[in-house]
């Protein structure tokens, strides 16, 4: 193994009997996280290309073959929802729909080009949970809520952490559901900050899936036999990493922590350039400097005209903190 590393795969899942095939690629120049990068990187030496593929009717079992594939040890923790099934004789809903997931799991695994280093006694090796859904299917009305959906992600991804200690959580959120994948990336990241995993989590969506194209009514004529239509290759999709989402989050907290003079997360976000270039760079330096001196409780010196004790004038007053670096 690529220094023991292990990335916990946490994905969200819709309804797996509506997914067709494709060529998933996970190219190394397109994996934005920079530690993952280098760890795909080292288990892929050797070998010419800088991407592997995998044909697949889902993406995160390629995205864990792949992953596998470059000796990231992985463990794979879908969500799922309860509207992919009608109530049943049985009353329990969610058990059914779990059955359901699982057969189409060790079903697509079998089809799936590469995704044998999956398999665990003859089926994958992947732990489904199913969580309530919300909206009218099949003649029923499904009243489940995005925060209950969080709450039963978040305390089963917390236990995946504590118990399987991955050096990595890749999010797969190409097959969720708009509500469902909002609750469960969420989750991610509030369990990731509990475990101080923050700048370990990596987010990956696959190019969309290609239209398929209309139907043309066709009326043959009598005694004609309709012509079969050829086999349609399955497109490439690429596997993109858009960490960048988690970024987003990372800076929403910054801000939060500098309401309240907490410079650690606002000092992190600096160091591992998530503001970006230029202007809001220095915006952010100023600010941190700013701030730890608040947190130091060095009010004093941040007043205009404050000096050191040689006489000399300090850079921290709290206009040069504010004042708008100048634009080059």
């Amino acid at each position: 193994m690529s220094g023991g590393a292990k990335a916990l795969i946490v994905a969200s899942w819709g309804n797996p009997g509506e997914w067709r095939p494709a060529v998933y690629r996970l190219s190394l120049d397109d994996v934005a996280h920079r530690g993952l990068r280098r760890v795909v990187e080292s288990g892929l030496q050797g070998r010419e290309r800088r991407e592997v593929e995998c044909e697949s009717k889902c993406s995160t079992l390629a995205l864990a073959s792949l992953l596998k594939e470059a000796s990231v040890d992985v463990e794979v923790l879908v969500f799922g929802l309860d509207t992919l099934v009608p109530p049943g004789p049985s009353g329990d809903l969610r058990r059914s729909a779990e059955e359901s997931y699982r057969s189409h799991a060790e079903k697509y695994t079998q089809e799936c080009s590469c995704c044998s280093v999956l398999e665990k006694d003859g089926k994958p090796s992947i732990r489904i949970v199913v969580t309530p859904g919300l909206g009218v299917f099949h003649g029923y009305a499904y009243r489940g809520s995005p925060v209950h959906i969080f709450n039963i992600a978040f305390s089963r991804i917390l236990e995946s952490v504590e118990r399987f200690e991955p050096t990595f959580i890749v999010v797969d959120i190409t097959h969720g559901v708009n509500y469902q994948m909002t609750a469960i990336l969420y989750a991610v990241m509030a369990a990731a900050a509990l475990e101080g995993m923050e700048g370990r989590v990596s987010i990956f969506n696959s190019e969309p899936y290609p239209r398929r194209p209309r139907e043309r009514s066709s009326q043959p004529s009598s005694g004609a036999a309709q012509q079969e239509q050829p086999p349609q290759e399955s497109p490439g999709l690429s596997l993109l990493d858009v960490t960048q989402l988690s970024g987003a989050l990372s800076f929403a907290q910054a801000v939060g922590d500098a309401l309240q003079l907490r410079s650690a997360r606002l000092s992190r976000l600096l160091e591992e350039g998530g503001a970006g270039q230029g202007g809001l760079q220095e915006a952010l330096r100023r600010l941190v400097n700013f701030v730890k001196l608040l947190e130091n409780a060095a009010v004093g010196i941040t007043f205009p005209g404050a000096v050191s004790e040689k006489g000399e004038g300090l850079p921290y007053s709290i206009c040069s903190a504010l004042e708008e670096p100048q634009r080059r």
